[in-house]
């Protein structure tokens, strides 16, 4: 599963995925990569390897800000 993480959605998630979930989509929705990074400012990316590609990053704002890990 590739896209944003929110809280209970089970694979690829820990603890740590858990808190962040909550404090970031409280609303539990789940999104694609294509459409999470439209004019996104910013990107954490942890997940798997070529995943995350130029396309995305031309869909993203201006001079975004991205940690891919």
């Amino acid at each position: 599963m590739v896209g944003t993480i929110f809280e209970e959605r089970g694979q690829g998630m820990d603890p740590y995925k858990e808190e962040i979930a909550r404090l970031i989509n409280p609303k539990k929705e789940f999104f694609q990569l294509d459409d999470a990074v439209e004019g996104a400012d910013l990107l954490i990316g942890v997940s798997s390897r070529n995943a995350f590609n130029k396309s995305h990053v031309a869909k993203m704002a201006h001079d975004p800000v991205i940690f891919a890990l």
